[in-house]
């Protein structure tokens, strides 16, 4: 199996694309670790994926709190004996609208979880991925961090952090065998798309870019988490400090 005797740490993995990520990780043999700021969706996929006899536990973690990180990480280890890889997958999204109207505080809050969150982990998991030979980061960006979007410049930007961390770190850290991917998604039919269908603006910038996708459709989370189970493997070991677009064909970049 692809990731048989890895454990593999997946952040805001109870719903959306980060549970498509936990049910391929699992699928694929590893022993998946849910970190979760609410625990209650995560802990229901674990049981789900029990009945299937798949190993999957869940940590409450708040990804913004480098002390809470830290902490499940340090669990993580202590219940399996290692830690093999992360997918830096928790985000927050704010219902597009003007930059001029928005809210500071809500703008603290997407740099809070959708970039220190990917610092905070990174940071914790290092040590663990060292101490095991070497290992995988995905952290999980966006689209819209590459060719920016209109209604939505402040998560845009954290993503565009994001990409840009990525690759310093996967320079930094290539001597301890440590490998540094973004997966980009384009539009994948999850929780986060109700939030941005929210508000008019949101749902005609849905409405209109659908159209533009080639392959005619929407994506799944399944789309995210079998990339993420291949750029955690073995297979991907000569892959790093790449950014990957899953978006049906909408974005072709050259």
């Amino acid at each position: 199996m692809l990731l048989k005797g890895k454990v593999v740490v997946v952040t805001g993995g109870g719903q959306g694309i980060g549970q498509g990520i936990v049910e391929c990780a699992a699928r694929d043999g590893a022993r998946v670790a849910i970190l979760d700021i609410r625990t209650e969706r995560a802990k229901d996929l674990a049981k789900q994926l029990a009945a299937r006899s798949l190993e999957v536990a869940v940590w409450q973690a708040d990804v913004a709190d480098a002390a809470s990180f830290g902490e499940a990480i340090g669990n993580v280890a202590a219940k399996w004996g290692r830690i093999d890889a992360l997918v830096n997958n928790a985000g927050v999204v704010a219902p597009p609208g003007s930059f001029m109207d928005g809210d500071p505080a809500t703008w603290d809050h997407m740099i809070d979880v959708d970039y220190k969150g990917v610092l905070n982990g990174i940071r914790a998991a290092v040590p663990h991925l060292q101490r095991a030979g070497g290992g995988a980061i995905v952290n999980i960006g966006s689209d819209s961090a590459r060719f920016g979007e209109v209604g939505i410049a402040v998560y845009s930007g954290c993503k565009g952090a994001v990409n840009s961390v990525s690759k310093s770190l996967a320079k930094e850290l290539a001597s301890a065998r440590i490998r540094i991917n973004v997966i980009a998604p384009g539009l994948i039919d999850t929780p986060i798309m109700d939030v941005a269908r929210s508000t008019p603006e949101g749902a005609k910038m849905i409405e209109d870019t659908q159209k533009t996708i080639p392959l005619g459709k929407l994506g799944v989370p399944e789309d995210i988490g079998n990339l993420a189970s291949f750029l955690v493997s073995d297979r991907a070991s000569y892959i790093t400090g790449q950014t990957i677009s899953v978006n049906g064909g909408m974005i072709m970049f050259g």
